[in-house]
């Protein structure tokens, strides 16, 4: 079980020399990585994997739910994670909430658009684009125009642009 998590924390982009990409163990074929792969039990071993030792495998555990319908079920997990100190698994978890049901998302990742790190806002604002169509996410985005960072401005922007555009439909 230790091997299977190593495998699947390498193909969600943490692997450190030692461990094995899990494509290489596992029998999916293509560019398929093992948390997508129905022989291995994605969802089951991201939940294990939020609990990590190692911040940059709870990180890429949570960027990897993001991409599983509804967060991989973990949701609690990633808004809890939007307080980890460490700013690779809050960005993580601002990734997971892009996938999460808004009701729940949308007043965390909200918090998370005014978080220290850069990273974290991007990811926050990047999330919160997908429900442009939502009074309360349009008028975060609007906020978030005054950030420092020209990339958290521009994706505020473009996902502005695109509900601008999806309205005229």
């Amino acid at each position: 079980q230790g091997n299977e998590e190593q495998d699947v924390a390498g193909s969600v982009g943490v692997a450190t020399s030692s461990r094995l990409l899990a494509t290489d163990v596992v029998p999916c074929s293509g560019r398929q990585v093992a948390w997508r792969c129905p022989c291995f039990g994605g969802a089951a071993v991201l939940r294990r994997l939020v609990d990590d030792a190692d911040l940059l495998v709870r990180a890429a555990a949570l960027a990897a739910a993001g991409q599983l319908g509804g967060a991989g079920g973990l949701t609690a997990a990633a808004i809890g994670a939007l307080a980890d100190p460490a700013w690779q698994v809050r960005e993580g978890a601002a990734k997971a909430l892009g996938a999460a049901d808004p009701e729940v998302a949308v007043p965390a990742l909200t918090d998370a658009t005014r978080d220290a790190n850069l990273d974290v806002r991007r990811a926050a604002v990047r999330s919160l684009a997908g429900w442009v169509h939502r009074a309360d996410v349009v008028a975060v985005l609007r906020s978030v125009a005054a950030d420092p960072d020209a990339d958290v401005r521009a994706y505020a922007r473009r996902a502005l642009a695109a509900d601008t555009a999806g309205a005229g439909r």
